[in-house]
């Protein structure tokens, strides 16, 4: 315990001591994690946006002329399939009055029956919205008894998931490329620090003291470098995403668990961090 307490109170001292050097490596920290956080933000609201897109998916099943309680009998069925979410029926005389709707009473001037069938607009769960599944759903409505066809949107799937990991594999590459950014960083200014207190390091070495006392404070210092660094990150964060709302409406805002994140980011950073430096540095 008399340890941890050292260890608290030397690093602290060891970050005022490094001035300049610990607050260009707190701004530097907090401006890579700011940077990671807006990705992840805008990220999570796109893909936010995008599942609010898949839970709007829908099939176009077409139904064979027959009897309203024949219809109900097959939209059960098509109910009770694996990824189907919702069923909504539209008989005959809704799509021609959707179809006037659309493109006005002349269009269906010269045909004097309705030639529309009736049709159940299928939503699917958003976890089944890809080619294979699709694919599976639409040929299980097909051999469904009553169904006539099934049309769907293909290219519509592909673009929805080609979007997806395009964007999530953005975030990885950003993601990593900060996170090495910060690391080095960290180790960098420990190594200064480490250099500075050279002969201290030396003098405490041939004294006897113990690696937990030596490397304690260093560590520490970089942990409250990397957990400052992050506390601002949120703060600033927090702010931009507030005024950026204005302008994007998906960003999700920041909340004090992101915050805490974030913080536990930095920290992690700075115990990385330093302990790379102090394994080249401090060698018994």
């Amino acid at each position: 315990m008399r340890l941890f307490i050292y260890s608290i109170v030397d690093g602290l001292s060891g970050l005022k001591r490094s001035g300049i050097s610990s607050l260009l490596t707190i701004l530097t920290i907090c401006c890579s994690l700011v940077l990671l956080g807006a990705f992840y933000i805008i990220r999570q609201g796109l893909r936010e946006n995008l599942q609010e897109t898949r839970s709007r998916f829908v099939l176009e099943a077409f139904l064979l002329d027959a009897e309203p309680k024949d219809h109900e009998t097959t939209g059960e069925k098509i109910l009770h399939l694996a990824g189907v979410d919702s069923i909504e029926y539209v008989s005959k005389d809704d799509a021609l009055a959707r179809v006037r709707e659309t493109f006005g009473d002349d269009y269906l001037a010269l045909i004097e029956d309705n030639p529309l069938p009736a049709s159940f607009h299928v939503v699917l769960q958003p976890s089944y919205v890809n080619r294979d599944s699709v694919a599976r759903i639409v040929a299980a409505i097909a051999g469904v008894p009553g169904v006539e066809d099934v049309v769907y949107r293909a290219t519509l799937i592909d673009l929805l998931n080609r979007y997806d990991r395009l964007v999530g594999a953005g975030f990885i590459i950003f993601g990593i490329a900060l996170s090495i950014l910060g690391f080095v960083l960290i180790s960098n200014n420990i190594r200064l620090t480490i250099e500075a207190k050279r002969d201290i390091i030396e003098t405490m070495e041939l004294v006897g003291a113990s690696r937990g006392l030596i490397v304690g404070p260093l560590l520490i210092q970089a942990m409250i470098e990397g957990g400052l660094g992050a506390l601002f990150a949120g703060i600033v964060l927090s702010v931009l995403v507030q005024v950026g709302t204005i302008f994007i409406p998906v960003l999700s805002p920041v909340t004090a668990a992101t915050i805490g994140v974030l913080v536990l980011v930095g920290i992690l950073f700075g115990f990385l961090g330093s302990f790379n430096a102090l394994g080249w540095r401090i060698r018994y």
